[in-house]
C-alpha cells in the first residue's frame, strides 16, 4: 500500500459510502468469507434471501402481487420453486416501471440509468443496501486481481454528454481515484493526449469497454508511444473478450487480463478469478441458464436468468438478459464455492467512424437516447445503422411522446460530436430486428477495415 491509495480508500471513498448509506466495508468483509463457503452453504443462503425478497414483493409491489397471486408462500419456499415465477424482460420495465417499485418509496432509492446494450434504456431503483453489496461484491472481485479500494485506474468508458451528469462523473471518478479516457470518440489525436495523461497519472489497473482496450493497445502497437508505468492488472467488461483480445492486452500492456461480466440493473454478476475461472457473485445474485424454459445441463449453453436478492426498493425476479452462457463441468482448482459460468457471449459493440476517421464507441449513442428519455420524448428502443461515413439511419420505436423535438434533439447531439455534415435519418419501426443469435446489436456499423476509413485516419 502507499499513501495514495491508503488516503482515497479511508479518507475519501469509505466515509463517502457510509455517509450513503452503503456499508460496503461490512459487507466486504463478509464477503470475503462466504467466498469460501460449501456450494451447499451457499444455496442456503440464498434460499434465505429468496424467501425474504418474494414474501416482500407479493406484499408490497403490484407487479408481483398480480404476478404471485397463485404462488403459495405459507410453505417452505426453495430454490427448486424460482422456476414457478414468471420471467421478466427489460419490456416489462420500460411499459411498467412504477409497477416494479412500492408505492411512495421512490424517494427513497437511489435511480440507476442503465441503457442495455439492446437499445432500451431503463431506470432501476435501489436501496442503499443493495448497491453496498452490489460494490462490495465487485470490489471483492477486483482483489482476486491485485485491486484494492483507492489504487488508481484508467477508465476506459463513457462520459456523460449533459454539463451536470458529466459533473456527477467526474465526482465519482474523483472519490474512486480514476481517470477517464472517454471512450466515445477517439482518434490518434485522442490516443495520444490519453497516453500522456495516463504516464502523469500511473494507474494501478485498466478498467474499461473490450473494445476500447483494443483500440488503445493496436493504438501503442502501431505508433512510438509507450506506457512509463508498470500496470498490475487488465479488467476489461461490457463487451465478449476473446483469446485475441487477451492476447494484446497481456502483450501491449503488460499485465495480467481479469475479466468481469455484468449489466447495469444488477451490478457485476461474475469475476474471473486467478485461475482463470468466472465466479458468480451467489451472495447477491441466483444465475439460472434455461432453453425453453427448463434448466440447461453443465457445459450446455442456455439463455441467462437472473434474480438479484438483495433489492427491496425494485426486485428484480428471474430477469431475462438476453445473453447466453453455460455453467461450467467442474468447480475451480481456486477452492472457492462461487459457481463458475463460461462461454458467456452477446452484448458486442461495434464502432461508427466520421469522415475524419474518428472513432465513436457504441456506448455514445446510448447516452444520447439516455437524454431521449430523460426528457421522456417518445423512443423507447432504438438502433443506429451507418451505410457510409456521412450517413446514419436511427431505427427507433416510439410512442406519442415522439416527435420533431426528439428528432432535432438526436441530430444536435450526434452532428456536435460527429460534425454538422454528418446526415441522420430516422425510420420508425414497430420492433427492432434481432440477431440470428437471439440479440439485439445496439450499432451496425462499417467493416473495422473499410478503406474509406483506414485511408482517412492515416491521413
Amino acid at each position: 500500500m502507499n499513501l495514495d491509495q491508503l488516503f482515497f480508500k479511508y479518507c475519501v471513498y469509505y466515509p463517502t459510502v457510509l455517509l450513503q448509506g452503503e456499508k460496503v466495508p461490512q459487507h466486504l468483509r463478509n464477503f470475503r468469507k462466504t467466498q469460501w463457503a460449501s456450494s451447499n452453504d451457499l444455496a442456503e443462503l440464498q434460499e434465505r434471501k429468496l424467501r425474504a425478497l418474494v414474501a416482500h414483493a407479493k406484499l408490497r409491489i403490484p407487479h408481483y402481487q398480480r404476478a404471485l397471486r397463485g404462488i403459495d408462500l405459507k410453505r417452505t419456499f426453495g430454490l427448486e420453486d424460482l422456476r414457478n415465477l414468471p420471467l421478466v424482460s427489460k419490456r416489462d420495465l420500460q411499459t411498467a416501471q412504477v409497477e416494479f417499485t412500492e408505492p411512495g418509496t421512490q424517494s427513497t432509492l437511489k435511480r440507476k440509468t442503465t441503457g442495455g446494450t439492446t437499445g432500451q434504456p431503463v431506470f432501476v431503483w435501489k436501496t442503499a443496501d443493495a448497491i453496498a453489496q452490489e460494490n462490495a461484491a465487485n470490489w471483492r472481485g477486483f482483489e482476486w486481481a491485485g485491486i484494492d479500494i483507492g489504487d488508481r485506474q484508467g477508465r476506459f468508458w463513457g462520459l456523460p454528454l449533459t454539463r451536470r451528469s458529466r459533473l456527477r462523473a467526474h465526482t465519482a471518478d474523483f472519490i474512486v481515484n480514476r481517470r477517464r479516457c472517454s471512450a466515445f470518440s477517439f482518434n490518434e489525436s485522442d490516443m495520444g493526449r490519453y497516453t500522456k495523461r495516463l504516464n502523469r497519472f500511473a494507474p494501478h489497473y485498466f478498467y474499461g469497454y473490450v473494445s476500447m482496450l483494443t483500440a488503445f493497445a493496436e493504438y501503442l502497437k502501431c505508433s512510438k508511444e509507450r506506457l512509463e508505468f508498470n500496470l498490475q492488472a487488465v479488467v476489461p467488461t461490457a463487451e465478449p473478450l476473446t483469446p485475441y483480445h487477451r492476447k494484446l492486452f497481456t502483450e501491449f500492456f503488460g499485465a495480467p487480463v481479469f475479466n468481469e461480466y455484468g449489466c447495469g440493473e444488477l451490478g457485476t454478476i461474475a469475476h474471473e478469478c486467478e485461475k482463470g475461472s468466472m465466479h458468480i457473485n451467489s451472495e447477491n445474485l441466483i444465475v439460472e441458464i434455461l432453453r425453453e424454459n427448463e434448466p440447461c445441463a453443465s457445459g450446455e449453453i442456455g439463455e441467462v436468468v437472473v434474480t438479484e436478492l438483495n433489492n427491496t426498493g425494485m426486485p428484480l425476479l428471474r430477469y431475462r438478459l438476453g445473453d447466453f452462457a453455460s455453467f461450467a463441468d467442474v468447480p475451480c482448482s481456486c477452492g472457492r464455492g462461487l459457481p463458475v459460468i463460461e462461454n458467456i457471449a452477446g452484448r458486442a459493440l461495434d464502432i461508427i467512424y466520421n469522415r475524419e476517421g474518428k472513432m465513436f464507441h457504441g456506448m455514445f449513442f446510448l447516452y444520447v437516447f439516455q437524454e431521449v428519455k430523460r426528457k421522456n420524448l417518445g423512443i423507447t428502443a432504438f438502433q443506429v445503422v451507418q451505410n457510409d461515413l456521412e450517413h446514419l439511419v436511427m431505427k427507433v420505436v416510439v410512442n406519442e411522446m415522439y416527435g420533431s423535438e426528439t428528432e432535432t434533439l438526436v441530430r444536435k447531439l450526434i452532428q456536435e460530436a460527429f460534425g454538422e455534415y454528418v446526415q441522420v435519418a430516422f425510420d420508425k419501426v414497430a420492433e427492432i430486428p434481432r440477431e440470428r443469435s437471439g440479440k439485439m446489436r445496439l450499432v451496425v456499423g462499417m467493416p473495422f477495415n473499410t478503406p474509406s476509413v483506414t485511408t482517412r485516419s492515416e491521413a
